[in-house]
């Protein structure tokens, strides 16, 4: 029986994902520890899916086998001949168009916030909130906002950049609704959070497994919104209505088909 090792301490959805993808190619999956495997290759073994730093021993024994491995988050590795790696480089100009999307939608004022954050991404990020706000919502006002907490007049939802301050649990009244990326610390504002820009690696497992085993060299995965590494999570359907995400999932469609070009329009 030819199969499939998918580390445990991959998350759930990863975990779904190669079984879905292996199921449908007569593929068993296997979800085990991947820290506690035999110094050999196992018969039957096709791929393994990992995180550091469980997989790094198994990657150092096995790589020179005729498996293929692909490394989710790597802290370490790179790809290699047989070895591909999933993030953690992120697209910021994709999360910022795909969170500014997300921002023209939920707003009912028309007015829409950003708070760039931190770091280096904190530019590219807003250049891309700045376009995704303008294809959602075409007339909607971007102003700045410094202290989501209090919002310029008329402004309901605010943008937060990467690597933000932490918001705290400062109680002010006319909290906006919130869209963030990645995992935030929204302290005591959780309850206005209405969507999330997250890291997607589920989409690209089975990519990545599939272009190594017909042969293609390992390589890098970024998270992108064109190749389904970065979507929107709408937390709360009070400010995206399921009308305005069904837009949402159109618009992430036409970015994977091409259709729709981030920087270069449609």
């Amino acid at each position: 029986m030819l199969w499939i090792l998918v580390g445990a301490d991959t998350s759930p959805e990863v975990q779904e994902a190669v079984s879905v993808w292996g199921e449908a190619r007569g593929l068993e999956v296997r979800v085990e520890p991947i820290d506690g495997q035999p110094q050999g290759v196992p018969p039957g073994l096709q791929a393994v899916v990992g995180m550091e730093p469980g997989i790094r021993g198994v990657h150092d024994r096995w790589s020179a086998a005729d498996i293929v491995i692909v490394v989710v988050n790597p802290v370490s590795l790179g790809p290699g001949e047989r070895t591909s790696v999933i993030g953690p480089t992120v697209s910021y100009e994709h999360a910022g168009f795909l969170a500014g999307m997300a921002a023209g939608l939920a707003t009912s004022s028309g007015g829409v916030g950003l708070t760039p954050g931190g770091g280096e991404a904190a530019e590219t990020f807003a250049l891309g909130f700045e376009e995704g706000v303008r294809y959602a919502c075409p007339k909607c006002r971007l102003e700045q906002v410094p202290v989501p907490a209090r919002p310029p007049f008329g402004v309901d939802v605010v943008g937060i950049g990467p690597d933000p301050d932490p918001l705290g649990d400062e109680e002010v009244g006319g909290v906006p609704w919130l869209i963030v990326t990645g995992d935030a610390e929204l302290g005591g504002w959780g309850d206005r959070l209405t969507a999330r820009v997250r890291e997607s690696p589920e989409a690209l497992v089975g990519p990545a497994i599939e272009r190594l085993l017909n042969g293609s060299p390992g390589e890098a995965w970024a998270y992108t919104a064109e190749n389904g590494g970065l979507r929107v999570e709408v937390v709360d359907g009070r400010a995206i209505s399921p009308g305005r995400e069904r837009l949402l999932r159109e618009a992430e469609a036409r970015l994977a088909s091409g259709l729709l070009v981030i920087g270069g329009g449609v």
